[in-house]
């Protein structure tokens, strides 16, 4: 089975919610409306952008004896087609390295960073707690992107665009959890695997909070809350390996993990529905986030416009290349090509037609170096390549 609630009947599909969602500052509800519960992996009509996933709970989702909610967060972007997943790996200071690869002009950045928590209350240690080792990025880091959007922008009376981010970022990493590898203390210990038994036994439902924030705006875009408990899934007859295998982790097999993974299901499904992703135009916030990085391309064309041109070395292959200046942000394969390690050289990995890439800027005659979703890093034929938009 490979989609969460495959052969549900449509009247399971969704439940009404009385409390709305969390606003946000794009596709935001009035607080007379009512979210729709949607209890499958939605299907976007629009790609929102480019995403990269946060880890901040590892500690606690270790000791509940589940994976890392981003595996079962990547199957969900990959499955849904809301987002083109861009893998980074774990950080807490995801935002600021993306915003920094974007500045070195190196690859192409993630458009987004989605952070997504269990945020049920445990009575953990003090000391567990000011450590941040339960994590709580997406509910109060959210708010801190958020802020250090604002001060982005005034940057303290006409301060640079960026400035007072890396500030607010670390913040926000020593409140969500920056030492995560650290023991906890039994008493945290108890009252997580206290949690766990709740769970499983259907005495307490999983909440959950989800947070988007924009790299190009440097603030939260949208944030939202979930819940499930054991009936809602008993109910709707979600039995083992609802992901087909591709999960696993616990959220598949064990009551505690399928409560989870609900929870996380109805959460994402909000926040892409919300923001647009299943309309049938262009969502506000992908064009906001367009219109930030132009501008920002602008700024930096004419920056460099004002700079002397450096003294060049010697003629060879690397002059011939040019220094990195990207003419698009993403392209898409017309038909399917090889990936290679150099121009015309030894085959990195087959290319399928539509598969989305980003240039690094490097160019030789009719070879462009790009990066694909995967990160892998290879030179495909500039005739294979038409301009996303």
């Amino acid at each position: 089975m490979t989609h969460f609630a495959r052969g549900l009947t449509a009247a399971a599909l969704t439940l009404l919610l009385t409390s709305p969602a969390e606003a946000q500052i794009f596709g935001r509800r009035s607080n007379e409306s009512a979210a729709t519960v949607i209890n499958e992996t939605p299907r976007c009509t629009q790609n929102l952008g480019t995403v990269t996933i946060a880890d901040t709970q590892g500690a606690l989702f270790n000791q509940l004896g589940l994976g890392a909610p981003s595996e079962l967060l990547r199957y969900l972007v990959r499955e849904s087609g809301c987002f083109t997943l861009i893998e980074r790996g774990p950080g807490m200071d995801v935002v600021e390295r993306e915003r920094g690869l974007g500045a070195a002009g190196r690859i192409r950045t993630a458009d987004f960073v989605l952070v997504a928590e269990l945020a049920n209350p445990i009575e953990a240690d003090s000391g567990d707690s000011r450590r941040g080792l339960l994590g709580s990025l997406a509910s109060s880091g959210g708010r801190i992107l958020l802020q250090a959007g604002v001060a982005a922008v005034t940057g303290g009376e006409g301060a640079e665009m960026g400035a007072g981010m890396s500030q607010m970022l670390s913040a926000g990493a020593n409140a969500a959890g920056n030492q995560l590898d650290q023991a906890l203390s039994n008493r945290t210990v108890n009252a997580i695997k206290d949690l766990k038994k709740d769970l499983a036994k259907g005495k307490e439902g999983a909440q959950v909070v989800f947070s988007l924030s924009s790299v190009p705006l440097a603030e939260t875009v949208g944030y939202t809350r979930a819940l499930a408990n054991k009936d809602d899934w008993r109910r709707l007859r979600i039995r083992d390996n609802q992901f087909g295998g591709r999960v696993g982790a616990g959220y598949e097999t064990e009551d505690e993990g399928k409560t989870v993974a609900l929870a996380f299901v109805r959460g994402y499904a909000d926040l892409v529905t919300s923001l647009g992703g299943t309309g049938s135009t262009v969502p506000e916030v992908t064009l906001a986030n367009r219109e930030a990085l132009r501008a920002q391309a602008s700024a930096e064309a004419a920056q460099a416009a004002r700079r002397p041109e450096p003294a060049r070395p010697g003629r060879g292959r690397q002059e011939q290349r040019g220094a990195p200046q990207p003419a698009a942000t993403s392209y898409t394969l017309a038909r399917a090509s090889i990936l290679r390690s150099a121009p015309g050289g030894d085959v990195v990995r087959p290319m399928a037609a539509e598969d989305t890439v980003f240039p690094t800027g490097n160019t030789d005659g009719d070879w462009i170096e790009v990066l694909d979703a995967d990160d892998n890093v290879g030179w495909l034929q500039r005739d294979r390549l038409t301009t996303e938009d």
